[in-house]
């Protein structure tokens, strides 16, 4: 059997190549997709890598194996009749088995990756109707014609309202509100950092939240460390105070008090404070690791408050990304800031629509 390894950019140039060199009775033994070795194909497109064999029996050694038989003594004939005849229905059994191989691959060829990615998307937790309508799509399309980039065309445009804008914040004035835990607090002191060092704007501080132990010292770190004015407040009053001696800011970041969503007394009161700001970019922090039937209550009770977008955060901390999706499904509002850990300030990064893909593919072999 000859085994031969072929690269090319995708299955029917490989399939041509396989078939001119080996015939058309060679099988597909394995495909995958690679990058080329090397530091100058570090960043390049990645190719396919496609392994084929066909059976090459040598035909001089079978019609010496014939001669002898035929040569033996009357006793052995019978042996060696029958050894012919098990060789005959192994080899008939081997052929039918590549018959069938070459037949899956023939027919689940291009389905392959239609199938692939319904089976990826149903792992993510997401809505019911994000995976109908990809369904819908391979349907209307044929799935038979559903490749990498096909899919990544489609959930481009689906995607396309969560990156809009990301850089109009309508604002210099943030409000960053959202539940408990979600890393409100540690977001806010790397867009500072990285304000103030990359950009070398003037911020200023606010924070609300005076009723978690330990949160306005963890803000009062931050802001030492990076010389930037802090302010505390608890009423409307003091918001409106807070703002007038950070008026000469560039950017003013504030940081809220987390509640429950459900808890609309507790929302009000954020409303109410925020209340004093004449104009501020609300922006609601939710944690990737959040189950979707809380992400969708999450999103709408906070609907309260107002936001204008939405940061998601400790995408480090879960290995399913459905809710890029699902915030994109549940709200017209952009997906603004991605964080992916706890170092101030590297482990932040605008979303954009690669970035986007590169989560709702992540695990997919193309």
């Amino acid at each position: 059997m000859m085994i031969k390894r072929y690269l090319a950019n995708d299955m029917n140039e490989a399939m041509a190549r396989i078939k001119y060199e080996l015939g058309s009775d060679a099988i597909i033994i394995s495909s995958r997709w690679i990058r080329k070795k090397g530091l100058r194909n570090l960043f390049s497109k990645k190719v396919l890598e496609v392994t084929a064999a066909v059976d090459q029996p040598d035909q001089t050694a079978r019609n010496d194996s014939k001669e002898i038989i035929h040569s033996q003594i009357p006793v052995q004939n019978t042996y060696h009749a029958q050894l012919e005849k098990e060789i005959k229905e192994l080899r008939d059994m081997v052929s039918k088995l590549l018959e069938k191989e070459k037949a899956r691959q023939r027919g689940g060829r291009k389905v392959q990756f239609s199938t692939v990615m319904k089976r990826h998307l149903s792992d993510m937790d997401l809505d019911e109707e994000i995976i109908k309508d990809f369904d819908d799509f391979c349907k209307s399309e044929g799935s038979a014609n559903i490749d990498y980039d096909r899919a990544s065309q489609y959930f481009e445009k689906k995607l396309k309202k969560s990156v809009r804008s990301r850089n109009k914040m309508k604002s210099h004035i943030w409000a960053f509100i959202g539940p408990t835990g979600v890393g409100k607090t540690t977001t806010i002191a790397k867009l500072a950092a990285k304000e103030t060092l990359e950009k070398r704007k003037k911020v200023g501080l606010i924070t609300m939240d005076t009723f978690r132990i330990g949160a306005v010292e963890q803000l009062k770190t931050y802001a030492d460390i990076l010389s930037l004015p802090l302010e505390v407040v608890s009423t409307r009053e003091e918001m409106a105070e807070a703002l007038k001696k950070l008026e000469a800011c560039d950017l003013i970041l504030i940081d809220s008090t987390g509640r429950n969503s459900q808890a609309k007394e507790q929302l009000l009161e954020i409303k109410e404070c925020l209340g004093a700001v004449e104009k501020v970019h609300n922006i609601l922090v939710m944690s990737a690791a959040t189950r979707r039937a809380d992400v969708k209550l999450i999103l709408e009770n906070y609907q309260l408050i107002g936001y204008d977008s939405v940061i998601l955060t400790k995408l480090d901390e879960t290995m399913c990304y459905g809710n890029i999706l699902n915030i994109n499904h549940y709200t017209d509002k952009p997906l603004s800031y991605l964080t992916t850990g706890q170092i101030v300030p590297e482990d932040i990064k605008k979303a954009t629509m690669e970035s986007l893909l590169e989560y709702v593919f992540m695990g997919v072999n193309p």
